[in-house]
């Protein structure tokens, strides 16, 4: 299942962090993200932030 989340920051990630042990696709909105602060916290999960390579 895919989950739109708004907000990458500690509670964003930790449930994402918790939806991909359940199989989930976590899709972020965030006005200011930090993709370094994302990549460390998240590894390989499946997530997409739009605007962001």
């Amino acid at each position: 299942m895919t989950t739109l989340i708004t907000g990458a920051g500690l509670v964003g990630t930790g449930y994402a962090l918790e939806a991909f042990k359940r199989g989930g696709r976590i899709v972020f909105i965030d006005p200011h993200p930090r993709g370094d602060y994302l990549s460390e916290r998240l590894g390989d999960g499946d997530y997409v932030l739009p605007g962001m390579t």
